[in-house]
């Protein structure tokens, strides 16, 4: 039994704790009430001053344009004309593909055609890039992010197509949830944020739908405490900017949701970042510096717009521009021998392929096998097999053409040049091409067919030959099919078009 000391204490004890209980939620309601819009544009107004007092010689960023923007404010002429200048001066090419990715978002929100900076296709520079996985899982992240944002179609026979891109951005995830720079290693808490964004646009699809949900708990298992990331041993802006950003383009509310509410928020442990100038820091107590900076404006703009009930961060385009989405012809046509310019045009009106940049087709450039094998899964309608077993040493699974390739060779379409040797970069020929049609068609061999240079052919592809030329898929020159011709593209558009009028039918 409890004697009256006893009891006493204890509800003396029951009394302080309720009372220490109520404090804390009185204080958070506080806090959460004391973020609101007008604090978030005050934070937004004095990064903006920062930038501009550190940057008189030096212009904007990409991002400060795409941030800046985000929050409303007008960017005068000259900026838009500062990034012509940077990218004439570099002759349109960059190593990495984030380069792209960022100059094409900000010519992009400045109202301007990415797809003609200084005459150079940003846009294209990134759907056909071969250095897209130089940077990790980051390239892929932000090339989707750029074709999203700027919203033009992607020819079928780009090297990165969408679908490539978000396939490569899934296969990256790890068990735990999270993102790795690079395939098989620790997940990263900035590359997951960065990939939720990329991904968000994709929610209608379950395997996407999937991976966000795992990255999102991914994220509040890591988050600490006091609302902020700690990764390497330090505590960083970018990670908190860059969690906002992601949450917000999947309508989160980053102070609301009890996932990421802790003792602390993300939004408040942000402003711990700012310093007294108003730009912010990489770690606590540093002095700030422009990349902190342009993130946590971006971080704060996309709150902002949530708040608001506005878009995505980054869909900025103005519904006043003028530029047209596509040219109705070819500017090269007229290089392209005059039986394959009609064809050459429906390829395009059909959505089968488009041109290589600059609005010109190239009709004469060849086509790897690698390329023919992408072309055909696309015009079939065939699901990539990005995860199916590597079966070819020379056909690795981080390439972009891997899942094209093993889809055509599980389906039959397809066998290497030798057992383990599938040559993807090689060109292809025309008996190549005719016995991929033949197996991809089931076509039946027309035996009375008759071509006069028959003894040129491969012994494996004159079947193949006589069912193609027999069912009017490919057709030969005066009597004539040169097999071991390479196929280019001229060739490969009239062929297509020839398959997919007949399936129209």
């Amino acid at each position: 039994m409890y004697n009256k000391s006893q009891a006493k204490k204890v509800i003396a004890l029951t009394l302080a704790v309720f009372l220490v209980c109520q404090f804390c939620c009185y204080a958070f309601a506080a806090e959460e009430a004391s973020i609101g819009q007008e604090k978030i544009s005050d934070a937004i107004d004095e990064i903006v001053k920062y930038i501009y007092e550190n940057n008189k010689d030096s212009g904007l960023t990409e991002w400060q344009i795409i941030g800046m923007r985000a929050a409303g404010i007008e960017i005068p002429e000259k900026y838009y004309e500062n990034l012509e200048e940077y990218v004439k001066a570099q002759e349109g090419y960059f190593r990495k593909i984030t380069d792209y990715a960022k100059l094409a978002m900000s010519v992009r929100v400045l109202n301007r055609d990415p797809r003609n900076v200084s005459g150079y296709d940003l846009i294209e520079k990134i759907y056909n890039n071969d250095n897209m996985t130089l940077q990790g899982t980051n390239g892929p992240i932000f090339a989707l992010i750029a074709i999203d944002v700027c919203g033009y179609s992607i020819p079928n026979d780009a090297l990165w197509p969408k679908e490539r891109l978000l396939g490569y951005i899934l296969n990256q995830q790890n068990d735990d949830g999270g993102f790795p720079l690079v395939y098989g290693e620790s997940s990263d808490i900035d590359l997951t944020a960065m990939a939720i964004q990329a991904l968000s646009r994709y929610q209608e699809n379950p395997e996407a739908e999937g991976a966000i949900e795992k990255a999102v708990e991914f994220l509040s298992q890591k988050q600490s405490a006091d609302g902020g990331f700690t990764s390497w041993g330090d505590t960083s802006s970018e990670s908190i900017s860059q969690t906002i950003i992601a949450l917000t383009a999947l309508g989160i509310d980053p102070l609301k949701d009890s996932r990421f509410v802790k003792d602390g928020n993300l939004i408040s442990k942000l402003f711990s970042f700012r310093e007294v100038d108003g730009g912010y820091s990489h770690i606590e107590g540093e002095r700030s510096n422009d990349m902190a900076s342009e993130q946590a404006l971006v971080a704060l703009a996309a709150y902002r717009r949530f708040l608001e009930g506005k878009s995505w961060i980054y869909l900025l385009k103005n519904e006043k521009e003028t530029f047209p989405d596509d040219n109705t012809y070819f500017s090269d046509i007229n290089n392209a021998s005059k039986w394959a310019r009609e064809y050459i045009e429906k390829t395009k009106k059909y959505g089968l392929m488009e041109g290589k940049g600059h609005n010109q087709f190239e009709p004469k450039q060849n086509i790897t096998r690698a390329e023919f094998a992408a072309l055909l899964v696309r015009l079939l309608k065939l699901e990539e097999s990005n995860k199916a077993q590597q079966v070819f040493t020379d056909v690795k699974p981080d390439s972009w053409y891997y899942g094209y390739v093993m889809k055509c060779y599980e389906e039959g379409i397809i066998t290497g040049k030798t057992e383990e040797k599938f040559v993807p970069n090689d060109y292809i020929t025309r008996e190549q091409m005719a016995v991929m049609f033949q197996r991809a068609l089931s076509l039946e061999i027309v035996e009375d067919v008759i071509f006069k240079d028959i003894q040129e052919a491969s012994q494996w592809a004159v079947p193949a030959i006589k069912a193609v030329v027999g069912n009017r898929i490919i057709v030969g020159d005066n009597g004539v099919f040169s097999p071991k011709q390479n196929v280019t593209r001229e060739m490969a558009a009239t062929v297509i078009v020839r398959v997919f009028e007949r399936g129209e039918e």
